[in-house]
């Protein structure tokens, strides 16, 4: 008898008919949905198109379907002026601004379709400016940091609403104060980090903030941090961790600073960096879940202090220094 009623009901996404003297029915049971996997490997691509000249030492922000990069330094080890827009489709690089002063190391984010370049540094000199400019090199009303502030980090919520800017340093001390800021003028601190740092990178997933390596007292760092914006309720309603709550939830393999994180298809990855001094050309993935990372690729060269931005389903790599400073586009998707 049971295994006529199991043949009887069929498969998932299959019709069956059942019959009786008077009438005749059928009925279509709904089909599975499944969601695809997040990726676990990447590969990537040189492509044919490259910037205008070689940059690194800079971030960059997705702003719709193309990138944005706000300053940085050349061939020369020279701070640029320059606002670049990296239109994947077409593969062209143009300069739509100058900033008002050759600027490196600063933290650029969006909010909308707005670019917000936090800070930044030439030569001796730590900025606490914050420059707005729009996709067609419109700049906007500047704004002020709480502190100058140079080597952060800056990514973007999901809701596209509000930029973060984490690590860094004022021209002679680390930070480890994250901050917030829903207009590019104002900023509120939401975290700190148990150890300041610079040169680190971090990318969002969900309502967290990943925070990966980075570089403290001359020292390469381990550790991979995840900061909670929302606080965690448990079952009975009771707050377990607020927001802001920050917790070491992995270590890497390795020491490793100046690298790229980005997350792709609801996986969080690490691109290059520097480890013991040199540059890298692995790829690591950080699982949410579990904390464990792994391999999950290489570059074509070992690169560290590149850009990177997403656009759809792919992210893009931009420049560094491989040793030397490279005008490369790495172009990076699930395997």
């Amino acid at each position: 008898m049971l295994l006529l009623l199991l043949w009887s009901c069929g498969d998932d996404g299959t019709e069956t008919t059942t019959e009786d003297p008077t009438t005749s029915t059928t009925t279509t049971s709904a089909p599975t949905v499944t969601t695809p996997a997040a990726p676990v490997r990447l590969t990537s691509e040189l492509l044919e198109p490259t910037l205008p000249w070689p940059q690194y030492g800079t971030t960059a922000a997705s702003v719709g379907d193309t990138i944005v990069i706000g300053g940085g330094l050349d061939g020369e080890k020279s701070s640029t002026p320059v606002v670049w827009r990296f239109d994947p489709a077409t593969g062209e690089t143009r300069n739509i601004a100058r900033l008002p002063s050759e600027t490196r190391d600063a933290a650029v984010g969006a909010i909308g379709d707005t670019v917000v370049i936090a800070g930044g540094a030439k030569g001796q000199t730590t900025f606490d400016r914050v420059v707005t400019v729009d996709l067609e090199g419109v700049f906007g009303e500047e704004g002020k940091l709480p502190a100058p502030r140079a080597d952060g980090w800056a990514v973007t919520a999901p809701d596209g609403a509000t930029v973060y800017v984490l690590g860094g340093y004022d021209g002679s001390q680390p930070t480890n104060e994250v901050l917030a800021t829903t207009d590019g003028r104002t900023f509120s601190a939401v975290a700190t980090m148990p150890v300041p740092l610079r040169n680190a990178t971090a990318a969002m997933l969900g309502r967290s903030i990943w925070v990966v390596g980075g570089d403290w007292s001359d020292q390469e760092q381990t550790g991979v941090y995840r900061i909670d914006l929302d606080a965690t309720v448990g079952p009975d309603g009771a707050t377990s961790a607020p927001a802001g709550n920050v917790v070491q939830v992995a270590t890497l393999p390795a020491p490793l600073t100046r690298a790229a994180a980005f997350t792709l298809g609801g996986s969080i990855f690490v691109a290059g960096g520097r480890s013991g001094g040199a540059p890298t050309d692995r790829i690591l993935r950080i699982d949410a879940l579990s904390g464990t990372v792994a391999d999950a690729g290489t570059l074509p060269v070992p690169t560290s202090d590149a850009m990177v931005g997403v656009v759809g389903e792919t992210a893009y790599l931009l420049g560094g220094q491989s040793p030397d400073a490279s005008k490369a586009i790495v172009a990076l998707r699930a395997a």
